[in-house]
């Protein structure tokens, strides 16, 4: 079966993309296939004949694509169409790849299901970071605005992302929040330089079982994804403490047992989920300053509380 790929103008089409590709052709053999992809930038969206979904799943899994199946019963019933989509690993990519002589009709299709809302992606999620700002003398970096009172009334789609995110109950599984942070530190000139000097740790959660849930599989894919260390187990918690959210005088850290040796003349990016008043990060930030001799310290966050 020969694709027809149609790239957009200005983007890349290189070798990585190109395999990705060959591993959807290879995977559908049949003749009778039928299914479009739009890649775009970060996202894909594919729509595919009824019969075929389950041979593109596998191929999907086995690429990391983080994805949502979700489809139009009448198209459903009509056409035999299934449709879903994801966030990818690329940050350029922008093609098309069609295999049926009803391209068009596939196209229109899956543009009149976004537009209309019926069909939703894994949710309106940003790759790029939003805030850039600094905590004292810090650079950190966050993906989005955060409301910080689960289940008010105008809490947005992101919000819900993070409260998913912090009971370790993503939508789309443990690589959803793992391709956004991604996307963001390739994109980030300023950081995508240090990657693969870098070892990537969490301003832990107030307790073992919730740090563990919230960030041990997170830490363990994103650096196998950007090429960082993970450090996540070089700041054990030695007891669990009550939250301190918002207690700006107290230390944050003195229930925490620190291994400077692993991140002494290293970049290291502190992850958390949140920014509130940035007490936390900052007293860690210092900490391995002062005892760690690290090359820098950057924050990461999913979202800023404006």
């Amino acid at each position: 079966m020969k694709l027809s790929i149609e790239y957009l103008p200005n983007n890349r089409s290189d070798d990585e993309g190109l395999n990705i590709l060959r591993q959807i052709s290879d995977s559908l053999q049949s003749a009778e296939t039928e299914f479009v992809c739009r890649i775009s930038d970060a996202a894909f969206v594919i729509a595919a004949t009824y019969d075929n979904y389950t041979r593109l799943r596998p191929v999907l899994k086995e690429m990391n694509w983080v994805r949502t199946e979700s489809y139009n019963p009448l198209l459903s019933a009509t056409e035999g169409i299934h449709m879903f989509c994801g966030l990818t690993s690329w940050t350029e990519l922008d093609c098309w790849i069609c295999n049926t002589g009803r391209a068009e009709w596939f196209k229109q299709a899956m543009e009149n299901e976004l537009q209309s809302d019926c069909y939703r992606a894994v949710v309106p999620l940003p790759v790029r970071f939003k805030h850039r700002f600094q905590v004292d003398c810090y650079d950190c970096y966050a993906l989005d605005d955060y409301t910080a009172t689960h289940g008010i009334q105008n809490a947005t789609g992101y919000d819900e992302f993070i409260y998913r995110f912090k009971e370790g109950k993503p939508l789309a599984g443990p690589w959803e929040p793992v391709r956004l942070v991604e996307q963001a530190l390739r994109r980030e000139q300023n950081l995508a330089g240090k990657l693969t000097d870098a070892v990537l740790t969490v301003i832990p959660a107030s307790n073992f079982w919730d740090n563990q849930r919230r960030f041990g599989k997170f830490c363990s894919l994103l650096c196998e994804a950007a090429g960082m260390e993970n450090g996540f187990d070089a700041i054990e918690i030695t007891r669990s403490r009550a939250s301190m959210r918002g207690i700006l005088y107290k230390s944050k850290i003195e229930n925490l047992r620190i291994h400077y040796n692993r991140f002494r003349e290293r970049h290291v990016f502190l992850f958390d989920d949140v920014c509130n008043t940035g007490t936390g990060f900052n007293q860690l930030a210092d900490a391995l300053v002062r005892y760690g001799d690290v090359s820098s310290v950057t924050g990461i966050f999913l979202g800023r509380n404006t």
